[in-house]
C-alpha cells in the first residue's frame, strides 16, 4: 500500500495490494467513527478526511475569483471524489467529463482515457 498524506487527511492507496480493500475499509470507518472524520471512497483507494470540503466547493471558491469569475467550468475527472465538482461544473453552466468507464456519474460526457483526454484538449486548443 502507499499512505498519502494530504493538508486535511491521508489516503491509503491499495491498487497493489486489493487483497486489503475490506479490512482497509473497516478500519478507516472505525478511526472516522471515533475521531469524526469522513471516509472518501475512490478508484483502489481510501482517503480519511475534516469534513467541510470537497472539489465541488473548490471548484466554486476558483469559480468567483478572477479571471474565472463570470466563466463557464469544464471539470474533467476519473474518481468517485471528482462527482461534486461534476454536480457544481453543471451549476455553473458548464460541463463534465468522466474519464473512464466509471458508472453512476453525473458528468454529462465521457472519454475513454488519458490519451482521449490529451486528444480533446489539443482539438479545443486547436
Amino acid at each position: 500500500m502507499l499512505i498519502e498524506e494530504k493538508s486535511f487527511g491521508v489516503a491509503a492507496h491499495f491498487r497493489r495490494a486489493p487483497h486489503v480493500a475490506e479490512e482497509l475499509r473497516k478500519i478507516t470507518q472505525a478511526l472516522a467513527d471515533r475521531h469524526e472524520l469522513q471516509v472518501q471512497g475512490g478508484n483502489m483507494m481510501i482517503e480519511l478526511r475534516v469534513g467541510g470540503g470537497d472539489k465541488g466547493g473548490a471548484l466554486r471558491r476558483l469559480m468567483g475569483r478572477a479571471p474565472m469569475a463570470g466563466t463557464k467550468p469544464i471539470f474533467v475527472g476519473d474518481d468517485l471524489t471528482d462527482e461534486p465538482a461534476f454536480v457544481t461544473a453543471i451549476d455553473l453552466g458548464g460541463a463534465g467529463i468522466v474519464v473512464g468507464d466509471r458508472q453512476g456519474t453525473r458528468a454529462q460526457y465521457r472519454l475513454s482515457g488519458p490519451v482521449a483526454v490529451r486528444a480533446w484538449l489539443e482539438a479545443f486548443v486547436a
